[in-house]
């Protein structure tokens, strides 16, 4: 197998050393390795965007066509993986390397159409029956720039006994304050799947804390600092792919459809391209999507209302 591209990040942690691990998880699109110094390595086919410690197989289209099962022994090496039980084989010396850091480069959007784009964000999500229940609607109560979700009807409350504790981690975040380390293991890991929806609301937040630091030309060390704090204390509090996700979204190392919906909200983009960025996000999993863009729109807001 010849891998189309591999996370810069990870090659470099590869060079020069040589590493076992095992298979933690299968997916159609998706394996999931842990090495032997606890790295988490993540392989993908050709449907899925490049992320953060991941590899992509050129042409690749299911890993559910192997006989992949969870303890699969691995090696890892300089120039290539092997998957010792299957005799299988992945090359990555001349794959393309990828940049999980954010991206600067781009060209600011001005304010009054930021705030077109929010509107858009804001209705797909007040469209969307999968937006996480009821905490957007108790965020109206206490934010007025969430009042367009008071009089939503959510047909699932199951985050009703949450409502408390995240306003808690609300407002230590919107004052950045360090108390935000024990409002955040209250709340993280709640929600069903891989990736539980609290996870990845703030997995949205602090990648867009990120970006609109530099749009607004905030301290953007000061942020990353900040999220450092909010994911200090997780281990063992969420799922392993969770956890992983957390800690490099405080570093504002996301996968790539959702950094071009990022860059295409703050940046001098389309709003057909913003559309297409939106759409891309929010066919993550059952919720994932609609929940990172759900960070992503809050942050966003409640910048907007502090610093425009």
């Amino acid at each position: 197998m010849i891998a189309e591209s591999i996370c810069e990040e990870l090659k470099n942690k590869i060079n020069n050393n040589n590493f076992t691990g095992i298979v933690h998880s299968i997916f159609q699109n998706a394996v999931n390795i842990i090495t032997n110094d606890n790295n988490f390595i993540t392989l993908l086919t050709i449907y899925k965007p490049m992320a953060p410690h991941a590899i992509k197989l050129f042409d690749f289209t299911s890993f559910l066509d192997y006989e992949l099962e969870k303890e699969t022994k691995i090696s890892i090496h300089n120039e290539y993986m092997w998957l010792e039980d299957l005799n299988i084989k992945i090359i990555f010396d001349k794959a393309q390397h990828w940049n999980p850091s954010p991206m600067f480069t781009y060209t600011k959007e001005s304010e009054e159409y930021i705030l077109i784009k929010l509107s858009i964000m804001e209705k797909y999500l007040l469209n969307s029956e999968r937006v996480l229940p009821s905490l957007f609607k108790t965020l109206s109560l206490q934010y007025n720039c969430f009042e367009s979700f008071f009089n939503k009807t959510y047909t699932d409350d199951n985050f009703d006994f949450l409502n408390d504790r995240f306003l808690r981690f609300m407002k230590a975040f919107v004052y950045e304050e360090e108390t935000i380390t024990d409002m955040s293991k209250d709340i993280i890991g709640y929600g069903q799947g891989l990736t539980p929806s609290i996870d990845d609301f703030i997995c949205g937040l602090m990648v867009s804390k990120i970006y609109l630091s530099h749009y607004f030309h905030k301290n953007i060390d000061k942020s990353l600092r900040f999220n450092s704090l909010i994911i200090r204390d997780i281990d063992g509090r969420t799922t392993r792919v969770s956890e992983e996700m957390l800690k490099f979204s405080a570093k504002g190392y996301v996968n790539e459809d959702i950094r071009n919906l990022i860059i295409s909200l703050i940046s001098n983009s389309s709003i057909e391209d913003f559309n297409m960025n939106l759409k891309k996000v929010a066919a993550f999993g059952f919720s994932s999507g609609i929940d990172i863009i759900s960070g992503i729109y809050t942050c966003s807001q409640l910048l907007f209302s502090q610093y425009a």
